[in-house]
């Protein structure tokens, strides 16, 4: 039994790499616009009067980062609509690299090539981030982006009206956290977002893998039972001890442990992993809490095949959020045949990631590149139009 992938099925990072197949999409060197790769301090000194100041942690660190700006052949010198990407949950590169795909390399390759300035980053403790992942919350995370939105917005070549976030998986539930504590976002793109809080994504996916087995109703119920039960409590503030207990009964129920020692000692091995501060604050995280005070433009794209941020949950939650709030800038698209990376896929399963040559489907590339132009011109049009 391999209890690590039963448990969580979120984090792009889980997945081991395969073979190293064809991926016809990641571009290659000599790229037509300028790529420079940098160390962004995110030093917490003086942070503590700022917005971030209840997720001070203390630590001062660099995010490796890269940063590409258009042609200026071909679109001037600028300043150029900009955004910076956010990446999904565990521990990932500025590339969002999972089994040997990259597509935040794709998309940011795609963005730069249409007159966009795109600022991709390791997360900490990865690549050439210092710091330490294992320590990083969601608002942490959001954070950490947060310096990349300061660079972005004070770099003389990229308009500071026109800095947006895109985040994937996780990174679009960071995006409307960031954009409330930040008035200077001008827009956010949330690729397979959360609508709901992590905890009812993580049911979700569990819902949906069992329902494809022959278990019976009654064991399917009971699971879910208490794995929601597990996550209340967590959100509440319980103590480990209370948490142990809860995660044991998980094992009894849903493993099927049949004696107490053996049942906790599972539960010693799978406490951590739901634990831990990364997991902690998304199982606790809910974009609902922020989405309906957003006022700015918002894009909101899932593919009808994601199973690990279904679009019955997650996409219609924000819509309704949104219509809800009154926010009249949202575009909201469920794409057909899509996974959760924004491949064309056959059933939308993590192991059909691997499988699949295709990093990010064109015609999402096109969305994001169409709208982020279109909607950085209504927001601040160029200079040579003002």
């Amino acid at each position: 039994m391999k209890i690590t992938t039963t448990i969580l099925t979120l984090g792009l990072c889980a997945f081991s790499a395969l073979a190293q197949p064809s991926r016809p999409q990641t571009p290659e060197t000599p790229f037509p616009y300028e790529s420079i790769d940098m160390l962004i301090d995110a030093t917490d000194e003086g942070m503590d009067q700022s917005p971030w100041s209840p997720v001070y942690d203390g630590f001062t660190h660099v995010l490796g980062a890269t940063l590409t700006l258009p042609d200026p052949e071909q679109f001037g010198e600028g300043p150029y609509p900009g955004v910076v990407m956010i990446t999904g949950s565990g521990p990932q590169d500025r590339d969002e690299t999972i089994m040997a795909h990259k597509p935040f390399l794709v998309i940011a390759d795609h963005l730069t090539r249409h007159g966009i300035a795109v600022l991709r980053m390791d997360d900490r403790g990865i690549g050439k981030s210092t710091g330490v992942f294992g320590l990083t919350s969601v608002e942490q995370h959001a954070r950490d982006a947060w310096f990349g939105v300061r660079y972005m917005i004070e770099h003389p070549r990229v308009h500071a009206s026109q800095v947006g976030i895109i985040g994937h998986s996780q990174g679009g539930m960071v995006a409307p956290y960031l954009a409330l504590h930040d008035p200077d976002v001008a827009f956010i793109v949330m690729l397979a977002g959360t609508g709901v809080s992590g905890a009812e994504v993580l049911i979700d996916q569990t819902e949906l893998m069992y329902t494809k087995t022959d278990l019976d109703e009654d064991y399917v119920n009971a699971a879910i039972e208490r794995r929601r039960v597990l996550f209340d409590r967590m959100c509440a503030g319980a103590e480990k001890d209370e948490l142990l207990d809860l995660v044991k009964q998980i094992a009894i129920t849903e493993f099927r442990v049949p004696d107490d020692d053996n049942a906790m000692k599972l539960a010693e091995q799978m406490l951590p992993q739901f634990n831990s501060a990364p997991m902690r604050s998304f199982i606790c995280h809910d974009p609902r809490d922020y989405l309906p005070w957003i006022n700015i433009p918002i894009l909101a794209l899932n593919g009808s095949l994601d199973t690990q941020v279904t679009p019955r949950l997650n996409l219609d939650t924000i819509r309704e959020t949104l219509e809800k709030a009154g926010n009249r800038q949202s575009t909201i698209i469920e794409l057909g045949g899509l996974n959760h990376l924004f491949q064309h896929a056959k059933i939308g399963a993590v192991g059909e990631y691997g499988t699949i040559e295709e990093t990010i489907a064109p015609e999402v590339l096109g969305i994001l590149s169409s709208w982020i132009n279109a909607t950085s011109e209504r927001i601040a049009p160029a200079p040579d139009e003002e």
